[in-house]
């Protein structure tokens, strides 16, 4: 079974190419980082991978997708690219909160049992969830997405691990948050796929995939310029005796 993993909720994308064999075992054969949003790049490291290890795309059984929170760009531009591969090849979708992702990459790093994950949520606001290990190894979420200033995180996460991006990590130690307590990760798309391997629960299976959402959509109307005063007479008040 040949697995992709594809994860551009960051700035720091990335993809995995893995395999499972019959017992049930996941080997990772090929992993890289992307910058920016270059999708060519993308394809290119993807045929380069499918060619060294002797497999075409149509041996692609399965490609999983990080969901967010994070970039709407580049949620999209992933979701945009697993549903061409499943509709050109019939390989199947699955989606991956790129949290959960995180919080797995901090628990490998501490040993803890208890994650707030800090994720860009742009627009001035930082994306909060948390999560807790449970004994079977399964992390299971204890607070829906929120997304908040940073000095309203500090009063939320104020036990436990902080797990941040790059960015976000910087920004927190700035306000006094310890290294004990900090965590810079990303969400890498190798760890994606073994999460998806060994804890199923938390995949959406598709082929309908949609991003986790961090605000709702809002516009504020523009308000239109005012008329000169002669216009606006002539637009309110039409000469109906005119010929045409």
């Amino acid at each position: 079974m040949l697995i992709l993993g594809i994860e551009w909720s960051q700035f720091q994308r990335s993809m995995a190419l893995g395999t499972i064999n019959e017992a049930g075992e996941l080997s990772c054969l090929a992993s890289g980082m992307l910058d920016g949003l270059e999708d060519a790049a993308a394809l290119a490291m993807l045929g380069q991978w499918l060619q060294e290890g002797g497999y075409n795309a149509n041996q692609l059984d399965q490609v999983l997708v990080g969901l967010g929170p994070g970039s709407h760009a580049g949620v999209r531009h992933a979701l945009a690219a697993a549903y061409g591969w499943h509709l050109a090849h019939g390989c199947h979708l699955g989606g991956v909160s790129s949290a959960l992702v995180m919080a797995r990459a901090g628990v490998k790093q501490t040993g803890g049992d208890l994650m707030h994950v800090l994720m860009d949520a742009q627009r001035a606001g930082i994306a909060q969830m948390s999560y807790r290990l449970e004994a079977s190894g399964y992390l299971r979420p204890i607070e829906q997405i929120k997304v908040m200033p940073p000095q309203a995180i500090l009063a939320q996460c104020s036990s436990g691990y902080m797990v941040a991006t790059p960015a976000l990590a910087g920004n927190m130690a700035a306000l006094g948050v310890s290294s004990e307590r900090l965590v810079e990760v990303v969400p890498e798309a190798s760890l994606m796929i073994e999460e998806a391997i060994e804890f199923p629960d938390g995949l959406q299976p598709g082929p309908v995939l949609e991003p986790i959402y961090l605000q709702p959509a809002a516009y504020t109307r523009a308000s239109l310029p005012a008329l000169p005063e002669a216009l606006e007479h002539e637009i309110r008040n039409p000469d109906t005796s005119s010929e045409v």
